[in-house]
């Protein structure tokens, strides 16, 4: 039948697989993604800047460097006392180190330095205070 029915023993059917994908994206409005993004936007902040840092180093892309970075962002994110945190700017890698722009007084470092340890080729976590300058990354 072409217009989402098929015929059945029942009879016709509504064939819900064609049409159910499109019409669910469609009533999502960008209010709610604005919403989804501002209720997020500290950890939307954090992968933007600490992916921006990482990119604008001034050096040849190192996709071995970019995995590690990202590896980092998703372990902050899916952590729930970590992600969306204001007081966690950015994350950069020096070397096997990752090094993170928080708050000095920032309560969940310590649960940030051992999470960020088991990344892979991540061997030492350091924390600043103050901002990280691309010459130093």
């Amino acid at each position: 039948m072409g217009q989402g029915f098929d015929r059945s023993v029942e009879g016709y059917t509504l064939d819900m697989s064609r049409r159910f994908h499109p019409s669910i994206l469609r009533r999502i409005r960008w209010q709610l993604w604005s919403l989804l993004a501002w209720s997020q936007r500290y950890t939307v902040a954090l992968w933007w800047r600490s992916l921006k840092g990482e990119l604008r180093r001034g050096q040849p892309v190192d996709f071995r460097r970019v995995r590690t970075l990202l590896k980092t962002l998703v372990k902050v994110s899916a952590e729930p006392r970590l992600s969306n945190a204001p007081q966690l700017r950015t994350l950069a890698l020096v070397a096997d180190t990752v090094v993170a722009e928080s708050d000095q007084h920032w309560h969940e470092r310590d649960l940030l330095g051992h999470l960020l340890r088991g990344v892979d080729h991540v061997n030492e976590v350091q924390f600043v205070d103050s901002a990280i300058r691309s010459d130093t990354v």
